[in-house]
C-alpha cells in the first residue's frame, strides 16, 4: 500500500508540522486496519529544488516536452495572427480611400 501526502509550510514550522502529520498518518493506518500502525517515510525537499521520483522522470519528461512544443505553437499563432491583423487593418485603410 502506498499513499503520499505534500505538505508546504514556512521552514520554521517545518520540523513541527512533518510530526503531525505522522501522527495523522498513522493514526488514520490504526483506524483502518484495526490497530495496525503502518511506518511512515520523509522525503525533505526545499526550494529551489524540485522533488522528482525516478519512477516518474520519463513521464515528467514526456509531459514538459509536449507542453514546450504546445507553448511553441501557440507563440507561433499570435504571431501568425498579429501579422494578419497588421495586414488586415492596412488593406482597411487603403479601401477608405
Amino acid at each position: 500500500m502506498h499513499d503520499a501526502l505534500l505538505i508546504q509550510a514556512p521552514l520554521e514550522r517545518l520540523d513541527e508540522d512533518i510530526f503531525r502529520m505522522r501522527a495523522h498518518m498513522e493514526q488514520a493506518s490504526r483506524i483502518i486496519l484495526g490497530g495496525f500502525t503502518v511506518r511512515t517515510d520523509v522525503v525533505i525537499v526545499k526550494h529551489p529544488d524540485p522533488y522528482m521520483d525516478e519512477r516518474g522522470a520519463e513521464f515528467w519528461d514526456t509531459v514538459m516536452s509536449l507542453l514546450d512544443e504546445e507553448e511553441r505553437q501557440n507563440r507561433q499563432q499570435i504571431k501568425s495572427r498579429g501579422a494578419s491583423r497588421t495586414l488586415q487593418a492596412s488593406l482597411d485603410l487603403d479601401l477608405s480611400l
